[in-house]
């Protein structure tokens, strides 16, 4: 995929220069998404404190976006303040919020038209009411940017109206974001880069066109996105504070696939199967994916009678269906569709999780109804392990963003690391060579040339992580 991108900036606009301005797309999302549109903050909670935010001359909007981002107004004291924040659906009306690498959880009441965020020890709740008003408020007008420059990083690719790129999907594992941006200035000059760094160059713009070396590209705006046509796919570029917030929403979900959610049962019977599960991720060829990424949705009610009331929804496309179950052992069973296709199925008591065994994939359900929850403790990282444990050499096997867990043979990238009794090391990225140090840490081990310091790997008594751009490669140690 870099190479499909990495175009240098003449020929880009070559690409360009004959190419019409893309058509302003619609968000068809938007009427599926309950959440998408202008909210304002009508209560404040802090311990005891609840206030209305207008009693301390306070307003507050918060605009919800299909791109799963949030565009915040704060208006004080005829100040405007904004802010990025993302936002996750993860279930019948109810949702998480995440700024940085954290979130809170909120649910959706649509008789009222609220959304109420979890209260919590230290931090401030809030009730969001959705706005009405017509016409709505101009948040764009409340910020002066006109002395600033902005950036505009890669959101999303189309082409045919299919999306081929998106920003928090698997790309993101091989494809830096870093590389693709335009930066305009106010006096109409400015950066644009799309692929590695032969691939950038300095442009002219208006409200209507980039230039560069003689040739001419249009763009279109949508709100405060930038389109532009290149060799038939639509590249979508959103603003910098956007993107960096749908990055941070990565992280936010790795950490609720990382939190246990519950207690289990040993065994399962068809009074402990009762209920509703819901399809959480899909393993496809090695590929992990969470179902959040894939834009789709599945329920499974389970009823002690034997009888399974299935629900499929991907898109504008949602189906129901009956299906039948039966117990094979103490952790097996067998789903039986309505037309007598068998699949077979594994509980798993130490995660609480069923996965459904197929052909060429498996999917994985999780409790849907809050019915097991007290959940474990999760184990802590083997921090006292021996030094010995760590000697030797290492190879990166998997690479994980977002809940999306990958292969090494399809990140395209290849690594390995030796660690040596000494305090060398021998750390080899495809097929460079470096001859380094090592320090042991408490969290695992640190990896430095000298005084400079390079990398961090956190050991878990088995395996070595190197965290790096929101990306966390796995190595494992070699027999």
């Amino acid at each position: 995929m870099k190479r499909f991108f990495s175009l240098t900036l003449a020929l880009l606009m070559a690409a360009l220069l004959f190419a019409p301005a893309p058509a302003v797309r619609a968000e068809d999302e938007a009427s599926e998404n309950p959440y998408v549109g202008l909210w304002r903050v009508i209560r404040l909670q802090s311990g005891d404190t609840d206030i209305a935010p207008e009693d301390a001359g306070l307003a507050v909007y918060f605009d919800f976006r299909p791109s799963g981002a949030i565009y915040a107004i704060r208006v004080q004291n005829g100040k405007a303040e904004e802010n990025y924040f993302a936002y996750s659906v993860s279930g019948e009306n109810t949702l998480y919020l995440f700024e940085d690498d954290e979130y809170v959880a909120a649910v959706y009441d649509p008789a009222a038209g609220t959304i109420v965020t979890e209260k919590s020890e230290g931090a401030v709740a809030f009730t969001l009411q959705r706005v009405t008003e017509d016409p709505l408020p101009d948040l764009a007008s409340m910020v002066d940017r006109s002395g600033e420059a902005q950036t505009y990083y890669i959101y999303q690719m189309m082409r045919d109206g299919q999306t081929v790129y998106m920003l928090d999907a698997l790309t993101t594992m091989v494809l830096d974001v870093d590389d693709f941006f335009i930066t305009l200035s106010p006096d109409g000059t400015g950066y644009l880069q799309f692929g590695e760094e032969e691939a950038g160059g300095e442009i002219t713009w208006d409200e209507s066109s980039f230039t560069a070396e003689g040739g001419s590209a249009p763009y279109t705006r949508q709100g405060d996105h930038i389109l532009m046509d290149i060799n038939g796919q639509i590249a979508e570029f959103a603003p910098e504070g956007e993107v960096e917030a749908l990055l941070e929403r990565m992280e936010g979900l790795k950490k609720i696939a990382e939190t246990p959610t519950g207690s289990f049962p040993e065994k399962l019977t068809a009074e402990t199967l009762a209920g509703q599960w819901a399809l959480t991720t899909i393993t496809y060829n090695g590929v992990t994916v969470p179902v959040s990424a894939l834009n789709m949705e599945m329920t499974m009610v389970f009823s002690a009678d034997g009888s399974i009331q299935a629900s499929y929804k991907e898109g504008d496309d949602a189906e129901e269906a009956p299906m039948t179950y039966e117990l094979t052992g103490d952790t097996t069973l067998i789903i039986r569709s309505e037309e007598g296709e068998a699949l077979d199925a594994v509980y798993d008591p130490a995660t609480g999780r069923i996965t459904i065994l197929q052909e060429d994939n498996n999917m994985i359900l999780e409790r849907a109804d809050g019915l097991w929850n007290n959940a474990p403790e999760a184990s802590a990282p083997k921090a006292d392990a021996a030094e010995a444990d760590l000697l030797g050499d290492w190879e990166m096997v998997r690479g994980s963003v977002s809940g999306i867990t990958v292969p090494a043979s399809q990140i395209g990238t290849t690594m390995a690391l030796t660690l040596k009794e000494d305090g060398t090391a021998v750390f080899s990225s495809n097929g460079s060579v470096n001859d380094i140090q090592w320090d042991r840490t408490e969290e695992g081990v640190a990896l430095r040339a000298g005084t400079i310091s390079l990398y961090t790997l956190t050991f878990d008594g088995e395996t070595l992580t190197l965290s790096t751009m929101g990306v966390d490669l796995i190595f494992e140690k070699k027999n």
